[in-house]
């Protein structure tokens, strides 16, 4: 015989574990289950869980990097966005998130640097010249500095060397 849907919560509430329901899969809060008539619901939209006694290491996590300044995010089907979430709300293990998976949320990561280089372009009257190294530290001989973007990659600024 199949267990029941919700098995393991009913006998974490017959031996005396404290029981929250929410309507809209968690995303209307958390509220004490007592209406026990026998039945559990099995609406699509209700959903249960054991109340959480403390907060889980990665919302702490999250509410130190809020704490240092840092932006959290969580993941949208436009990408990653600014969390509205307080320090407050990180911190109450009974606040659920709407996506409570960790995977979902991150602390935003710092922008790669731009990275320099220097090179030199030799004059080239009837040919054209494409051999060209480029470095990191710049020489006597470079007449070229290039900017290229930390993030994409792309070239952002160059300058002539006099």
């Amino acid at each position: 015989m199949k267990p029941h849907k919700h098995a393991e919560l009913i006998k974490a509430w017959a031996n005396g574990t404290e029981i929250q329901e929410s309507y809209y899969l968690g995303n209307n809060g958390w509220s004490p289950w007592t209406r026990f008539r026998g039945i559990w619901a099995d609406h699509p939209m209700t959903t249960y869980r054991i109340k959480p006694s403390e907060v889980a290491q990665w919302r702490k996590d999250f509410a130190q990097a809020l704490k240092e300044g840092k932006e959290v995010q969580y993941l949208s089907c436009d990408g990653w966005v600014k969390s509205t979430r307080t320090l407050e709300n990180w911190l109450n293990p009974e606040w659920d998130l709407y996506d409570y998976n960790k995977l979902n949320y991150r602390i935003k990561p710092e922008p790669k640097p731009d990275v320099v280089t220097y090179c030199s372009i030799p004059l080239a009257t009837d040919l054209i010249y494409f051999g060209f190294l480029m470095s990191s530290r710049q020489m006597d001989c470079d007449n070229l500095k290039l900017i290229w973007d930390g993030e994409t990659g792309k070239l952002k600024d160059a300058e002539v060397i006099a």
